[in-house]
C-alpha cells in the first residue's frame, strides 16, 4: 500500500518511484523482532509459501492473501486490516478498471 500511495504516474499502464520516496518508506526491522516472533513468522512462510496468490484485482478475497495478513497481525500484534485489503482492491491502479 505504501508503495502505490507513493507511486509516480507516467503513460499508459506504467508507474514510476522516485528514489527519495523509495529511501523515506518504513520498512519492519526484523532485527527487532524476538525469537518467537521470528519463529512464528517462519512457521508461516513454511506454511503459505507455495500456495498460488490470486491476481491483485482479487485480492481482497484472495484467502492466501488473508492468511499472510492473519500471520503478520498475530505475529505483530495488529488489529484486523482486512478492510485495507478490500479497499486496495478497489483502486483503480489494482482492480485495473478506471472510475
Amino acid at each position: 500500500m505504501i508503495l502505490l500511495a507513493n507511486r509516480e504516474e507516467t503513460e499508459g499502464a506504467w508507474i514510476g518511484f522516485k528514489k527519495g520516496s523509495l529511501e523515506k518508506m518504513p520498512v519492519l526491522n526484523v532485527e527487532e523482532l524476538t525469537e518467537i516472533q521470528l519463529k512464528k513468522l517462519a512457521a508461516a512462510y513454511d506454511k503459505i509459501a507455495k500456495k498460488p496468490l490470486q491476481p491483485f484485482p482479487q485480492m481482497a478475497t484472495d484467502p492466501v492473501r488473508k492468511e499472510i495478513d492473519s500471520a503478520i497481525e498475530n505475529v505483530l500484534n495488529l488489529p484486523d486490516f482486512s478492510i485495507l485489503r478490500k479497499l486496495l482492491a478497489q483502486e483503480p491502479v489494482v482492480c485495473l478498471n478506471r472510475l
